[in-house]
């Protein structure tokens, strides 16, 4: 019997130690739903739910059923009689602590760590130092959210449309590194909620000049022009071969023609300077 209550108290020791490891976030004002784990085979004749030891909710079967709701969970509250499970709406954070609960008058190895806390506000990015501009070689953007109620909460960070990579609240950026992005996002998140900043711009950003592009590619203004010059003296070139062609072909069709008067030429030259030596003669006799 005594190992047995050894067993009984050990499991509810580690059930507690796992429920503070692993606490259960609901966001304020919203419905917290607790189960019996594991659900319980026989049947419920009486139940009472405690919050850090005092009683919140109790069901008690003498033959009737009393059903009963204490102090601030009276009227936001709803117990199951079949299963057990309570729900309470509205949840604030006084609300916040470890739920435990017993069934047909013994201790339940069910424990709830539950922590209550508010949505993340929209976080903002600020940018120090102050004088942070074109000139420095680094600044630190912070992530700033004002609301400690929201806690815990984990910082996440992106350039331009790249991917959120999760770090802290401060991001140290520099130019030899970072001049390339334009703006900076910082996400912020709890369990129960996220919010995204609005973009800041990057006072280290550095415009870099846009590569000279071959103006015969295509998409460039400049091509349409360059291919109608290129074609004008192509098609130019050809009109001058063509008109060789073209007088080429003429004298080789006409080519008796030019032969009979080359032969014409020479023949009246031959008379001429027959002529001119009969000449040079007689007045050399004379």
């Amino acid at each position: 019997m005594e190992t047995l209550w050894r067993v009984v108290l050990l499991l509810v020791v580690l059930d507690f130690t796992l429920a503070q490891n692993n606490p259960t976030y609901v966001k304020k004002g919203w419905t917290l739903t607790l189960d019996l784990r594991p659900p319980l085979a026989d049947r419920i004749t009486s139940i009472l739910w405690k919050l850090n030891g005092f009683p919140m909710a109790e069901l008690v079967e003498t033959p009737a059923v009393s059903l009963d709701y204490y102090y601030r969970f009276e009227g936001r509250s709803t117990l199951d009689i079949t299963t057990g499970r309570l729900e309470i709406n509205s949840m604030t954070t006084t609300d916040s602590g470890r739920y435990t609960v017993e069934v047909n008058n013994k201790v339940h190895s069910t424990c709830y760590d539950v922590k209550v806390i508010e949505g993340v506000p929209k976080p903002m990015v600020v940018v120090k130092p102050l004088a942070c501009g074109p000139e420095s070689d680094q600044c630190k953007l912070t992530c700033v959210v004002e609301n400690p109620e929201a806690e815990p909460v984990r910082y996440s960070w992106k350039g331009d449309d790249g991917d959120w990579t999760e770090s802290g609240k401060d991001l140290i950026i520099s130019k030899r590194n970072d001049s390339s992005v334009k703006n900076f996002t910082c996400r912020v998140q709890n369990p129960v909620s996220l919010r995204d900043s609005e973009p800041q711009e990057n006072l280290l950003f550095e415009e870099k000049p846009e590569p000279q592009n071959n103006p015969l590619l295509e998409g460039n203004p400049a091509a349409p022009r360059l291919w109608v010059l290129v074609l004008g003296s192509v098609v130019r070139s050809l009109a001058i071969l063509a008109l060789l062609v073209a007088v080429v072909y003429v004298v080789w069709l006409n080519r008796e023609t030019v032969s009979k008067l080359r032969c014409l030429c020479r023949s009246r030259k031959g008379e001429e300077d027959a002529a001119s030596y009969v000449n040079d003669d007689y007045q050399n006799q004379l």
